[in-house]
């Protein structure tokens, strides 16, 4: 049985509004130089945003089970790829409670698909990039939730 490509999933298409082509979210690497940091505030709440009939724009998912109390990654990788695309100034948030409960996603409003497009670009011109590593590192977190036991969700739920 095939699973789905969480990682190229890009938008909820049941919802009204959403669009079905994905942007061209590309890869991160971060490397050595990684950001573990994801506190910075953001002005974007994505369940709120999608209240209003509007469709985030999401470009990386993982599996709930390997998120925090706060929704966030335990992945440096994955804390680092929101930290970089936050420092650029792309209004990107993490969706908790989005389609599949099972799966939380990074998300930005769908009319900040272009910065997130170009903050991307930016960071491959930095160097901090690789073809196919955004959808490899979501890739690889649900294999790691799939090979390892179901511990208990730390968002509250299995």
């Amino acid at each position: 049985m095939n699973r789905p490509n969480h990682a190229l999933q890009r938008t909820r298409p049941s919802r009204p509004g959403c669009k079905r082509t994905p942007s061209w979210a590309g890869s991160l690497s971060l490397g050595c130089s990684g950001h573990p940091k994801v506190m910075a505030p953001v002005h974007f709440d994505p369940e709120a945003y999608a209240k209003s009939g509007r469709c985030p724009w999401t470009f990386f998912a993982f599996p709930r089970s390997l998120a925090d109390q706060d929704g966030l990654p335990r992945d440096p990788d994955a804390r680092g790829l929101l930290g970089a695309v936050r420092d650029l100034g792309v209004p990107v948030a993490v969706w908790v409670n989005a389609a599949t409960p099972s799966t939380v996603y990074y998300a930005c409003p769908y009319e900040s698909r272009d910065a997130l497009d170009d903050a991307l670009v930016t960071l491959a011109a930095q160097g901090r990039w690789e073809s196919g590593s955004v959808s490899q590192l979501s890739e690889r977190l649900f294999e790691v939730a799939a090979q390892s036991p179901e511990p208990p969700d730390a968002m509250g739920s299995r």
